[in-house]
């Protein structure tokens, strides 16, 4: 089976998308099939270990690593456990390994880890990342554009044939965009019911929500970016009119 490359990602790109299983006959790999409509068969993820397990016998172990976006374990099995042991809590890493699935959990089977002291190197990732989601983006923009101009069966034959996605992966790329519709229509009727006049402390709308914070926070982003809300002075929002 040909090597993937391991695609600099978000930590929230793997954990909101969608794991599908690989078949080791067909030579497919498996992958997480991403809200952007990108299929990520290895991963390369940065950021600092928030949790360490190491099992008596060290045949398994397993990091918590977070970045901007959310958390994920990175897990290792048997001889892998070495790769891992010597981090600890606190130090900033690059992971690069395959997506897996067990139980309910997503996680990331450890190929390579290393340690990284650069204090801007989390700003480079983040540029890294943004560029490439920009372009997916527009994809995604796409698919929904045709979505409301074609029929059915026009709009699924030809994304079908430009973008090589299957009717099921499709479907779920639609409903990941309206699940983010939603909860952004949510988040603005929070704001408008806490609005008194001077704006709405953040923290407020943290509290009023139940969502993860590391999704209100991508979604406030992303509203304000849209220009829907505007922060009109640190830590206070509100939608604008």
């Amino acid at each position: 089976m040909e090597r993937q490359t391991a695609v600099k990602c978000s930590i929230e790109e793997i954990s909101s998308g969608k794991f599908y299983e690989g078949d080791r006959e067909a030579l497919r790999p498996s992958f997480i099939l991403t809200k952007y409509g990108e299929r990520i068969a290895r991963v390369n993820i940065f950021g600092v270990i928030t949790d360490k397990f190491i099992s008596d016998d060290k045949n398994y172990g397993t990091l918590t690593i977070n970045d901007f976006s959310g958390a994920i374990r990175v897990k290792a099995f048997r001889d892998e456990v070495k790769k891992i042991e010597k981090f600890n809590v606190g130090q900033n890493v690059v992971v690069i390994g395959k997506p897996r699935f067990w139980g309910d959990e997503v996680y990331i089977g450890v190929e390579i880890i290393r340690n990284v002291d650069d204090p801007n190197f989390e700003s480079y990732r983040r540029l890294e990342i943004l560029k490439r989601l920009i372009e997916r983006k527009r994809i995604i923009d796409e698919v929904i554009s045709l979505r409301e101009k074609l029929s059915d069966e026009e709009f699924y034959t030809l994304i079908k044939e430009k973008y090589n996605f299957s009717e099921e992966e499709i479907n779920f790329i639609l409903q990941r965009k309206d699940e983010s519709k939603d909860f952004k229509s949510k988040i603005i009727k929070v704001i408008k019911e806490l609005e008194r006049g001077e704006g709405v402390n953040l923290i407020d709308v943290f509290n009023s929500i139940n969502l993860s914070s590391n999704v209100i926070d991508r979604l406030l982003s992303e509203l304000i970016e849209e220009g829907k809300i505007v922060e009109i002075e640190p830590g206070k929002i509100r939608v604008r009119e």
